[in-house]
C-alpha cells in the first residue's frame, strides 16, 4: 500500500468517498464537487496500485499552545469505502499522516472526531470542552446595557480590524487558532461553505465586539439565529452582543449560542431557568513527537526537575518508548533514554498534559498514568498546569 498525495485525476473519487462516509444522504453531483473543493487541505489516498483505498486530508494550522504559536496539523476527512473497510486501511492511513507531520517538523496535531473512542485508541485525546446556549431572546431583557456605539455588517475589507479583535480575544486560552486570510475568506464569508453573517459593534471607529452566525428556519414563524463565533474587547462589548441577539425578538424564536465552556450567562438574566446550557465536547489533540514537542514549549518560571516518562503510543513507533524529560528556567529538554520510568503514560494522555486539559493528578486518577513517585507527580504538576482550552473552528 501507498500512502500519496491525491492527484487531480482523483479528485472527484475522494469527494465522492468523503460525501458518502459523511453525508450519504446526500448524493453528490457536479454543482456540489466544483463549490467544495478544498481551497487549503492537502488531500492524501491509501492506494493499491491505482485503487484508492482510503483517503484523508490535513491543514497546516496555526494554533497557540502554552502562549506559543505552533504548527499543527489539522486532520480531517479520514474515510474508507464500505468495500475496503474493517481492514486496518484507516490505521495505516493515520500512521502515515503522523510520518509526513514528523518529516514536516509539525510536533502536534488536532482533529474533530466522528467517534472518540476510535480516534483515542490511534492516540488522540479529548482536548477541549464548549457550550452550547438556547434561549429565546426576551430571556436577554434584563441584561442589556444602554445601547451605544454602531453595529454594522462586515466583509472582507474588514480582514485586519477582525483579525486584531479575533486573536486579542482568544489570546487567554491554549489551541487558538491564528486565521489566515484564507481561512476568513472562504470558511467565514464565502457561502458555498456557510450561509453566514458577520456583524461587528464599533465604538469611536473601533471594532470592539463581532460576531458570525447562520439563521435556520424550522416552521412559518420558526427561526433560529445560531451564533457559531463571537469575539469581543471586554465585557461591555460583550453585553452589547447580548443587546444586538436581543434585537432579534420580533424575528427569530430561539437563540443559540456557542461558546468556550463559562456558564456565567446564568448570572446575567434575572431568570436563569429561561436558558438551557449544555456542555460539549470538542476536538481532539495529538503530540505527533513527544521530544520535539515537549522541548518546543514554553514552561512556568517556577517549574524544575527531571523525570523519565514512559511513553505508549500505538502508531507512531518514535514516540513509544522512555524519554528524559528536565524543566528549568521556563524550558524544558526531552530526549530517549533507556533510564528506569518514573511515569507510565499513553500518547494521549501525555498530550491532554500538554494543553493543559488535565492536571497531572486528574491524569493520574481516571486517564491511565501512573507514578509510584510523590516527587515525580509533583514535576508534572508544576510543569502542565491547567489552563483553559477552546479550538472553536471545525474543519
Amino acid at each position: 500500500m501507498d500512502y500519496r498525495p491525491i492527484p487531480e485525476a482523483d479528485e472527484r473519487a475522494f469527494f465522492d468517498i468523503g460525501q458518502y462516509a459523511f453525508s450519504p444522504e446526500d448524493h453528490p453531483t457536479d454543482d456540489s464537487f466544483e463549490e467544495r473543493k478544498p481551497y487549503d487541505r492537502k488531500n492524501r489516498g491509501l492506494y493499491d496500485g491505482d485503487d484508492l483505498l482510503a483517503i484523508s486530508g490535513w491543514h497546516d494550522f496555526t494554533l497557540s499552545v502554552r502562549g506559543e504559536w505552533v504548527r499543527v496539523g489539522g486532520v480531517s476527512s479520514v474515510a474508507t469505502p464500505p468495500e475496503h473497510r474493517r481492514k486496518g486501511y484507516v490505521q495505516q492511513m493515520l500512521a502515515d499522516m503522523l510520518t509526513e507531520f514528523r518529516e514536516e517538523s509539525i510536533d502536534y496535531s488536532a482533529l474533530w472526531p466522528f467517534e472518540y473512542e476510535f480516534y483515542r485508541k490511534y492516540g488522540w485525546g479529548t482536548c477541549s470542552k464548549r457550550t452550547k446556549w438556547e434561549f429565546a431572546p426576551e430571556a436577554l431583557a434584563d441584561a442589556l446595557p444602554e445601547a451605544s456605539g454602531t453595529f454594522r455588517k462586515l466583509s472582507t475589507d474588514d480582514l485586519p480590524a477582525l483579525r486584531d479583535l479575533h486573536e486579542q480575544f482568544a489570546a487567554g486560552w491554549n489551541l487558538a487558532m491564528r486565521r489566515s486570510d484564507t481561512w476568513w475568506e472562504h470558511r467565514i464569508f464565502d457561502p458555498a461553505w456557510a450561509d453566514t453573517y458577520v456583524y461587528g459593534w464599533e465604538r469611536d471607529g473601533d471594532l470592539r465586539a463581532a460576531v458570525v452566525y447562520t439563521v435556520e428556519k424550522a416552521g412559518d414563524y420558526e427561526r433560529t439565529l445560531k451564533v457559531w463565533d463571537v469575539a469581543y474587547r471586554d465585557d461591555a462589548a460583550f453585553t452589547q452582543l447580548l443587546r444586538f441577539f436581543y434585537h432579534h425578538l420580533s424575528q427569530m424564536k430561539q437563540i443559540e449560542l456557542h461558546t468556550a465552556a463559562d456558564t456565567s450567562l446564568f448570572d446575567r438574566v434575572t431568570d436563569p431557568r429561561a436558558l438551557d446550557c449544555e456542555v460539549l465536547t470538542g476536538p481532539m489533540f495529538r503530540l505527533t513527537a513527544v521530544e520535539t514537542g515537549l522541548s518546543g514549549l514554553p514552561y512556568p518560571e517556577d517549574a524544575t526537575g527531571s523525570i523519565v516518562l514512559d511513553v505508549s503510543d500505538p502508531i507512531a513507533p518514535w514516540n513509544d518508548g522512555r524519554f528524559a524529560f528536565t524543566v528549568e528556567n521556563g524550558q524544558a529538554a526531552c530526549t530517549q533514554t533507556a533510564a528506569e520510568a518514573d511515569v507510565s503514560v499513553d500518547i494521549a494522555t501525555l498530550s491532554q498534559l500538554t494543553v493543559g486539559y488535565l492536571t497531572a493528578d486528574q491524569a493520574r486518577r481516571y486517564a491511565g498514568l501512573t507514578t509510584e513517585s510523590d516527587a515525580a507527580l509533583a514535576v508534572l504538576s508544576d510543569a502542565f498546569p491547567r489552563a483553559q482550552t477552546y479550538l472553536r473552528e471545525h474543519f
